[in-house]
């Protein structure tokens, strides 16, 4: 979480109204947060959302969208909360830029005059 995501979050919080509800809610400021499905449902509800969502699902794309931005393995794991990065290795990295295929574009770009 960037520090600007962590600054405004922690401000929205200290202004929620009475009936507003978070998918993570930790009553401590230290320690982890703890998921609830049924806060989750409602905020998908709120947003007036009509797929089928889920919050792994969420987690997966997020993943997936890190791995094809050519985040590291390794950072990747780090962000899911993962000790290593075998798991993302394993579900994601064929997900993973193909830097073979990114060097033959290249080189034919170069090839027609274009950088």
């Amino acid at each position: 979480m960037t520090n600007r995501l962590e600054r405004t979050l922690t401000e929205r919080f200290k202004n929620k109204r009475e009936n507003q509800v978070y998918v993570f809610e930790n009553r401590e400021k230290l320690g982890p947060r703890n998921y609830s499905p049924k806060s989750f449902l409602a905020a998908v509800n709120r947003a007036g959302l009509t797929e089928k969502i889920s919050f792994h699902g969420l987690r997966r794309t997020y993943a997936s969208r890190l791995v094809q931005a050519n985040v590291s393995s390794g950072a990747v794991a780090q962000l899911l909360g993962h000790r290593n990065s075998l798991m993302v290795e394993k579900h994601y990295g064929h997900l993973a830029p193909n830097q073979a295929s990114k060097a033959a574009v290249d080189i034919l770009n170069k090839m027609q005059g274009e950088e």
